[in-house]
């Protein structure tokens, strides 16, 4: 089972952001983090941060929609996992005890 604590990649005053595992515990977006050189990390935490702290980034250059240029079955499994984590949190199964 996942702890809590371990999820979180960033809490702040508006939002906390969290790793997503999927249901073996397994989480390929901490992974390709993980995989980031220091500079490249030091960005996305200051995302994570600026998201945390206010709700949005206001740059449009730091997250837009990729529509076409996104792979379906990316777009797809993306959905996917937002609907698992959803479905987990709701049901109070997604973290261990």
């Amino acid at each position: 089972m996942i702890k809590k604590d371990s999820c979180i990649a960033y809490k702040g005053l508006k939002y906390t952001i969290e790793w997503y595992f999927d249901k073996k515990s397994k989480s390929q977006v901490l992974e390709y983090y993980s995989a980031l050189t220091p500079l490249e990390r030091r960005k996305v935490l200051m995302l994570f941060k600026r998201m945390g702290e206010f709700g949005k980034i206001n740059d449009k250059t730091k997250f837009r929609n990729e529509g076409d240029k996104l792979p379906k079955n990316e777009k797809t499994k993306a959905i996917n996992y937002r609907i698992d984590y959803s479905f987990r949190t709701e049901k109070e199964i997604y973290y261990g005890k």
